[in-house]
Parts: C-alpha cells; sequence; structure tokens
C-alpha cells in the first residue's frame, strides 16, 4: 500500500512540475455533413502560454476515409496547420489561418470566459473531470475539466477554467472536442509561425472575407448557368446573430 501511495505521490510531482504538455483532441463538426480534424495543444506550463494547431492533413470525413465532399468547396493550403495561441500572463492571442492558399494573421480579442461551475463530474480516460458551462460570444458551452491538471487552457477559445478542459461540445451538439492523449516534456517540432503572411486583419474581416467567398460559389460558372445552394453561414462561427453585420464584442471593448 504504502508502494502504491509513494507511485502516486511521484507521478503527481511530476505531471507538477512538467514544462511541456501535449494533448490531442479529435475536433468534429457536423452541419450538413461531418468532418473531423485532429487538434495539438502544446502547453509551456512555466510561462503560461499555449499553441494549438489544427492539422487539416489528416482531415477524415463521417465514415472515416479522407474527407471529399461536393458542399463546400476545397481549397489548397500552402501550410499544413492553422495555429492559435495564447499568453495568460501577458493576455496575449495569436491566430495565424490559411484560407484558400493565403496566410492570415488575425487579430482578435483575448477571450474573457465567465465560467458557471457545477457539481457534476464523471472520469473521462481514468481523469477525474467537473463539469463546467459559459456563453461566449452568443454560442453556450458545456465543457469538462481535470482539477487535477492545473493548466487554464482547453481546445479553441475555452479558456480560464482551473484546470484542463478534457471534452467539449457547443449546445446544438454539432462541435465536439474530445481528448484523445495526453503526454509529458514533448517538444513540438511543427510549432514555427509562418512567416509568409499574406495580410493582418481582424477576425471581423476574416469572417467576412470567407462568408463573401463561399457565397459567390457560383460566379465563375457558365452564362445561364443555375445553381442552387444553401447559403453558408460563416459569420455565424461566433456571431449570435448574422445581418446586420455588427460585432457586440467591439461594442463591449469600447465600454
Amino acid at each position: 500500500m504504502k508502494h502504491i501511495i509513494l507511485l502516486f505521490l511521484i507521478a503527481t510531482c511530476f505531471i507538477a512540475q512538467a514544462q511541456q504538455v501535449k494533448i490531442t483532441y479529435k475536433h468534429q463538426l457536423t452541419y450538413d455533413y461531418t468532418v473531423e480534424y485532429p487538434l495539438y495543444l502544446y502547453i509551456d506550463t512555466k510561462n503560461s502560454s499555449s499553441i494549438m494547431l489544427q492539422d487539416f492533413k489528416n482531415k477524415k470525413d463521417y465514415d472515416g476515409s479522407i474527407a471529399q465532399t461536393d458542399a463546400v468547396a476545397t481549397l489548397d493550403r500552402t501550410i499544413d496547420y492553422d495555429f492559435l495561441g495564447f499568453n495568460l500572463n501577458t493576455k496575449e492571442m495569436i491566430m495565424y489561418e490559411d484560407f484558400a492558399r493565403k496566410v492570415y494573421k488575425i487579430n482578435d480579442i483575448f477571450p474573457e470566459m465567465k465560467w458557471q461551475l457545477t457539481q457534476e463530474s464523471k472520469e473521462i480516460q481514468g481523469i477525474q473531470v467537473q463539469k463546467a458551462m459559459t456563453t461566449y460570444r452568443g454560442v453556450t458551452w458545456e465543457v469538462w475539466f481535470a482539477p487535477s491538471l492545473p493548466y487554464s487552457f482547453g481546445p479553441w477559445k475555452l479558456i480560464g477554467l482551473p484546470g484542463l478542459v478534457l471534452e467539449a461540445k457547443n449546445a446544438q451538439g454539432n462541435i465536439t472536442f474530445q481528448t484523445e492523449k495526453i503526454e509529458y516534456n514533448v517538444t513540438c517540432t511543427n510549432c514555427e509561425l509562418p512567416k509568409n503572411i499574406h495580410k493582418t486583419i481582424s477576425l471581423k474581416e476574416y469572417l467576412i472575407l470567407q462568408d463573401e467567398f463561399y457565397n459567390i460559389i457560383d460566379i465563375d460558372l457558365p452564362r445561364g448557368t443555375t445553381v442552387t445552394f444553401d447559403k453558408l453561414n460563416i459569420l455565424s462561427k461566433e456571431l449570435e446573430f448574422e445581418f446586420p453585420i455588427k460585432f457586440t464584442w467591439e461594442e463591449e471593448a469600447r465600454k
């Protein structure tokens, strides 16, 4: 029994002292069809910072094969990953995304989540987790975080909890994140930020750019051709409403 306790204390100490932590998530999105991406979250515990990589090389469709769909245009890329990083000490955020073979550096406001902790708990991969809720830019999120892993990070922009987020989903259930692996003292070999930046723009400009691109999808079709398709609400990614284009967080920042 003493031997087991000693091993537990050693493992706990190792986790607390680990300076580099890597979490691999399965990120799944379901709209008219389902796609799945691996996400790699690297945490520098010493500097309270993180960098997340969204892996487009290993994108899969709903049945597990490499994604091929007619619903949305498939765009070539110049980089394999999109990047999202945070520094909790300086309240800084960085975003780099590749859209239509152009890499954009995107400016946005550091997310200040207002979390509501609940008493619900369960286990994920043998780790005790607690449920928390928040509403961010009109979208309600349910997450499960691990108090035993004292890293205030999670997938996407779900940060600020007293523990690592291992699982998350939005209220509609069509966007989910699930932890697949946690590794310690792992160096990121792909975390060098892109240098071939096409343009630095705001998140508002970037969402409008995507919205306009996808919603003039018939622009190059032969004259007389009529195409019917559902409008892709790119702007609804982080908005609680679509039109007119108004961003509530911009108004809040002016107060």
